[in-house]
């Protein structure tokens, strides 16, 4: 198989050198004359015990892992820091969220370069991170795969009076309004803020498998969804398709439509130029004003409507 970047590790051409690679490789207990032959997957991840948006990513990598395997290639897996937003309004902490989507995709971008692995799948959720890793994958021009942790719900959801709404405007019971702002399971927030956008942008980027990026953090079909990314992978790296190859320009305009489409985040306007960049392109604000005159807002999510996420999703399934 292909190891456009690994053969570095195993080839002997500088031997002894080549022996404290390959000895410290075999530390890690994979086979050497496997490791030869396989492809080395990266898999960054943004596990983090502090917030649910992150918190069962274990979950999913394991799986991607098991779908690297099973197509020949070899996993390891990494972290990256995952601020959320949300526990950081109302003290200095806010003042560090949005550098950190730069400091992830220089950790990501660093570590791969560094490690020489042959391609990269991306597991994330939230506000900063997968933007971050969005303009890591534009930088490093491997092979590479998103699979997201998928939108959380709302605790009003597992409320009796739940009357087809999660917006706290539809509900005149004061703990049924605060059920309407509460996270009852793992996953990103249930309304269409900018952790759900960029998940749902980063299919209409190309970048995740189709129908996967919305599938919720709780459903067993995100851990078919996450190993099928691990296999994916390995099929990118075979064919040598590279991720500026599929974040062309066409599929930056098409994820500016889908943003307007879905009634996305303002933040898109943050996040979509600041990958457009890191592609050698620009996307100025004019592009979404000219956009959104001819481009409706077709889903009433959260805040611009009563439907959560999972909504959503049961609307593509039909």
């Amino acid at each position: 198989m292909k190891k456009p970047k690994s053969n570095a590790i195993f080839n002997d051409n500088d031997f002894p050198i080549s022996f404290v690679r390959k000895s410290i490789m075999q530390g890690t207990g994979i086979d050497i004359e496997e490791g030869k032959q396989k492809p080395i997957i990266g898999i960054a991840s943004s596990l983090t015990e502090i917030n649910p948006g992150h918190m069962h990513l274990g979950a999913i990598t394991q799986r991607v892992k098991e779908g690297v395997h099973a197509a020949g290639g070899i996993p390891f897996e990494f972290n990256v820091p995952a601020p959320c937003d949300g526990i950081t309004e109302g003290h200095e902490g806010m003042r560090f969220v949005l550098a950190q989507r730069d400091l992830i995709a220089d950790i990501i971008e660093t570590h791969t370069r560094s490690m020489m692995y042959d391609g990269i799948v991306f597991a994330a959720s939230c506000d900063k991170i997968v933007p971050g890793m969005l303009m890591a994958a534009a930088r490093l021009r491997l092979p590479a795969i998103f699979i997201t942790g998928g939108p959380g719900a709302w605790n009003i959801r597992y409320r009796a009076s739940m009357n087809g709404s999660v917006d706290h405007k539809d509900y005149a019971d004061l703990f049924d309004k605060l059920a309407c702002a509460t996270c009852a399971t793992c996953g990103s927030c249930e309304l269409m803020g900018t952790a759900n956008t960029m998940q749902c942008l980063t299919e209409a980027l190309g970048m995740s498998l189709p129908r996967s990026a919305n599938v919720p953090a709780y459903h067993s079909e995100k851990l078919v969804f996450a190993r099928r990314a691990g296999m994916r992978i390995v099929e990118l790296v075979e064919q040598e398709i590279t991720a500026d190859q599929i974040l062309t320009r066409e599929a930056i305009l098409n994820a500016v439509m889908v943003d307007l489409a879905i009634g996305g985040s303002t933040n898109s306007t943050l996040h979509l130029p600041a990958l457009a960049h890191e592609l050698g392109m620009e996307l100025p604000l004019s592009v979404f004003n000219d956009y959104n005159r001819v481009v409706p807002t077709l889903c009433a999510i959260s805040p611009s409507g009563p439907w959560g996420i999972t909504d959503l999703l049961s609307l593509i399934h039909i």
